[in-house]
């Protein structure tokens, strides 16, 4: 006599694994095809006029304060940012390198576009109290360096990723106008 086969409970288990796994996968392929993006990289970025991804900038100008007249002034020379290398912060810690305000181990760790508005991000030695004019001196040079970077408006200082009140005398708890300095 001929045996029949009968559907045990391990062919149904596997059946319905499969077919749970791709309603999940086919869930997610139409979540990644219809969501929108929420942010896209400044650095593939379309500009509205031109219709090319943003590239950054192959030079950057690092800013040295002098004072002529009593009048704070800086002189600014070009450099390349090595391969891979941020040109915001490259210019930002070539800035402070030049200027000799802050401590040497101070660094500027991280710039963070947010629309018009730039989040730098200093280690803990930049975050000591200045006097009116070497916190001027910084603060204007910041604003300079930034200024060369299209469409940064405004920019905040944190530090090892915490708000600060001010460097000295200027209150530093709302971001900063460029146009300020």
């Amino acid at each position: 006599m001929g045996r029949t086969k009968r559907a045990d409970g391990g062919s149904r288990l596997y059946l319905a694994i499969i077919v749970v796994g791709l309603a999940v996968l086919a869930a997610i392929a139409a979540y990644v095809q219809l969501a929108p993006a929420t942010k896209v990289p400044d650095a593939i970025r379309r500009t509205e006029s031109s219709g090319q991804a943003t590239q950054p900038p192959k030079e950057v100008r690092v800013l040295t304060p002098r004072y002529e007249d009593g009048n704070l002034r800086f002189e600014s020379k070009p450099i390349r940012p090595e391969r891979g290398e941020d040109p915001m912060l490259a210019a930002i810690n070539g800035f402070l390198a030049e200027a000799k305000v802050a401590p040497a181990e101070a660094k500027c760790r991280s710039a963070r576009r947010e629309g018009d508005l730039v989040v730098l991000d200093f280690t803990a030695p930049f975050g000591q109290t200045y006097g009116a004019e070497d916190e001027q001196t910084l603060l204007g040079g910041i604003a300079k360096t930034l200024a060369q970077f299209p469409g940064v408006k405004r920019f905040r200082i944190t530090v090892e990723g915490r708000p600060i009140e001010t460097l000295g005398n200027i209150e530093l708890t709302e971001p900063l106008a460029i146009s300020d300095f």
